[in-house]
């Protein structure tokens, strides 16, 4: 019984990593504490509410900041730095949807976008 209770408890310290990346950006910011009014402005926000590059630029800084935060997964182009000019984050990032790699639309870039 209790090699079994190790084996269960092992396995999901291996799993719930794993399942936080297939998260939403949402569930993520709320396993980080932040709420809904933080990107939002309101706690209950109307399906399909837009957020800002502004809102997320507060938090996570320009996208010079981003990529030197990111320099070290050694992405390669590196996303942040782009020939897009002013590309709003939401083209990529999607808060409460599946992610997109914008890039590979034209580029053979395979990118996991969070």
């Amino acid at each position: 019984m209790r090699k079994n209770l190790v084996l269960l408890l092992g396995s999901l310290l291996i799993a719930l990593p794993a399942m936080a990346q297939d998260s939403f950006l949402a569930d993520r910011h709320v396993t980080k504490s932040v709420n809904c009014t933080a990107c939002h402005e309101t706690q209950a926000p109307k399906q399909g509410a837009e957020v800002s590059s502004g809102k997320c630029v507060q938090c996570h800084g320009t996208l010079e900041n981003i990529a030197a935060k990111t320099k070290d997964k050694k992405l390669d182009p590196d996303p942040h730095y782009n020939h897009l000019v002013n590309t709003d984050c939401q083209e990529c990032h999607r808060g409460h949807g599946q992610s997109t790699n914008v890039c590979a639309n034209c580029h053979n870039l395979k990118y996991k976008v969070p």
